[in-house]
């Protein structure tokens, strides 16, 4: 997809053919490229801002390259500021508007609701993810999935818990040492990473835990390569185990007002996908973003904590701990009481995610005319 990068904090700004939309430059006429959303420019900001968008490094440079692309491109009518996983300021997008004299939408990965109809929900880790099922034809095979995961109700699933960590930060930490004292390292899923991406040395001596634990770490069940940024991982796991502990990044916690927005990933998609369950270390206000498009969290196996608040870290990890010392022949139990309430889940989440898409396509096609009215509104065009 052809436009404009934004790299480095500014340092490098350039005219692009090669924009990765993931899954949403899937109808482009291959035959002509440039037709697709053709009145709208695409900027993507990388390697900049850190976690939250205030300012516009190198304006006059940005400004240069879209007056150059529109040259090109006649018939623009709006800039699309892809920033992925950076929050965003909206006061720093009015700057831009007013310099160039079109409207911007901004996609982020802030679930949280917003008066602003700039703002568009776009986490790019997560819509790959999902894209990638429904590619492989997840959603016809959906119903059979969840009528097998119904099958085990008299059976036993063979494992309890599933726990991914794919950078080390101290939630995790402080997981893997609750699993290790339980003795649910052994017959269950997990990985754990030695990557230092996002670590913050706090509250554990680092180097401690690591050669305390040198034969048992790193251990993978997925794969994940920093250098070609992919998750290698198959679902099928989220159907042989009754929970999942699910851990966001520890950047949260450097996000100013992080109170007032919810960063979504992708880590919330296999189980959901996979009628599970999970234990969320993450945004305080993910569960009521999920309640807000119809999700419900009835079963206790269920668990919301936000991971920049101690007190909330804690009784999350004292859930983990009442969880994970539970039998299989327990959680059976309390799981397939609330089975009907997992299943529900799973189609609100994709029925949300088919419906979220297409108003994304409609956005990038310049359908929103609530973006033009207010643009108008305020007496710029």
């Amino acid at each position: 997809m052809k436009g404009i990068k934004y790299k480095n904090d500014g340092e490098i700004i350039e005219l692009v053919n090669d924009i990765d939309l993931y899954h949403f430059d899937k109808n482009a006429n291959r035959n002509e490229p440039d037709l697709v959303f053709s009145n709208s420019l695409f900027i993507e900001f990388t390697e900049s801002f850190g976690y939250t968008f205030n300012e516009l490094n190198n304006l006059e440079l940005l400004i240069q390259k879209i007056n150059e692309y529109r040259l090109n491109y006649p018939g623009v009518k709006q800039i699309i500021m892809i920033f992925n996983e950076v929050i965003v300021n909206p006061d720093a997008v009015d700057s831009l508007e007013k310099a160039i004299d079109l409207p911007c939408v901004y996609a982020t990965y802030d679930m949280m609701p917003s008066d602003d109809v700039r703002k568009l929900f776009l986490p790019l880790s997560m819509y790959s993810q999902i894209g990638q099922l429904i590619d492989a034809d997840f959603m016809n095979g959906k119903k059979f999935l969840q009528n097998m995961n119904h099958a085990y109700y008299e059976l036993r699933k063979p494992h309890k818990l599933i726990f991914y960590s794919n950078h080390i930060n101290p939630t995790r930490i402080d997981i893997f040492n609750i699993l290790k004292a339980t003795d649910n390292l052994k017959n269950n899923i997990w990985s754990f990473s030695v990557s230092m991406v996002y670590y913050s040395a706090e509250k554990h001596n680092l180097s401690k835990f690591l050669k305390d634990n040198e034969n048992l770490i790193p251990h993978s069940y997925d794969s994940y390569s920093e250098k070609t940024i992919v998750l290698k991982h198959t679902y099928f796991s989220q159907f042989l185990a009754y929970f999942e502990i699910v851990t966001e990044s520890y950047f949260f916690k450097d996000i100013k007002d992080v109170d007032n927005h919810c960063p979504v990933t992708e880590k919330i998609v296999k189980p959901i996908a996979g009628c599970l369950p999970f234990i969320h270390f993450g945004s305080g206000n993910l569960k009521k973003c999920l309640e807000k498009i119809g999700m419900t969290f009835e079963s206790p196996l269920y668990g919301f904590y936000d991971c920049n608040n101690e007190d909330s870290v804690n009784l999350g990890l004292a859930h983990v701990t009442l969880q994970s010392i539970k039998s299989i022949d327990e959680l059976h139990e309390i799981y397939f009481k609330y089975a009907d309430e997992y299943r529900k889940n799973c189609d609100i989440f994709f029925e949300y995610y088919t419906n979220h898409k297409n108003y994304i396509l409609d956005i990038f096609n310049g359908k929103n005319e609530k973006i033009f009215e207010k643009w108008k509104n305020k007496k710029l065009i």
